[in-house]
């Protein structure tokens, strides 16, 4: 049982600030500071001044870390889905993982932008949202076919192009894989 406390511990240690190199710190202040931090709907720093979620861990190799974290930032901030359907995509990533951190961050995120907690009862379930549009059950029926089979059949392929377009499939296969990726970085270093 030790061993098992001992394990605990160790994931949940965080790099504060006083404690970075150079890089760390450059890549600490583009996530604690920039255009994520502004938009948060939740704290991306605890009292300490550590970052929180999956942002810790990118700290290890900050040239990596940035790569990772600029993906993120382009998808939430860039991309051309609408703030409900992101929410929608990254909520049901988030549960079809288990991951309890992603849920509470989006789902503050999706509150914001007017999921109810009609609609994100709904996701928990992993399923699109009662008040969901056509286009937001596109996206939600694409996304759950991703996560269920790492592919899309041909049918399922041409349906996802008529609905939504080539260009917004590419960005929600990069969606599915940045959470996902994020969703087992979480679960090994402990948040």
């Amino acid at each position: 049982m030790a061993q098992t406390e001992v394990e605990v511990n160790i994931r949940k240690k965080r790099t504060l600030p006083d404690q970075m190199s150079q890089a760390q710190f450059a890549l600490y202040e583009k996530i604690a500071l920039g255009t994520r931090a502004a938009e948060s709907a939740f704290p991306l720093v605890d009292e300490k001044g550590a970052l929180t979620g999956p942002f810790d861990a990118m700290l290890l190799i900050p040239e990596i870390g940035d790569a990772l974290q600029a993906v993120g930032s382009a998808i939430r901030f860039s991309g051309h889905l609408t703030d409900r359907a992101r929410e929608i995509a990254i909520l049901l990533v988030a549960h079809h993982h288990g991951s309890a951190f992603e849920v509470f961050a989006h789902e503050a995120v999706g509150r914001r932008i007017g999921l109810t907690d009609s609609d994100l009862a709904d996701l928990s379930e992993c399923r699109a949202p009662h008040s969901a549009d056509e286009y937001e059950r596109a996206v939600s029926t694409t996304v759950n076919y991703l996560l269920r089979h790492a592919d899309l059949d041909d049918d399922s392929y041409i349906s996802a192009v008529e609905h939504l377009g080539e260009d917004l499939l590419f960005e929600i296969n990069a969606l599915v894989g940045y959470y996902s990726l994020l969703a087992v970085q979480i679960k090994i270093f402990g948040v």
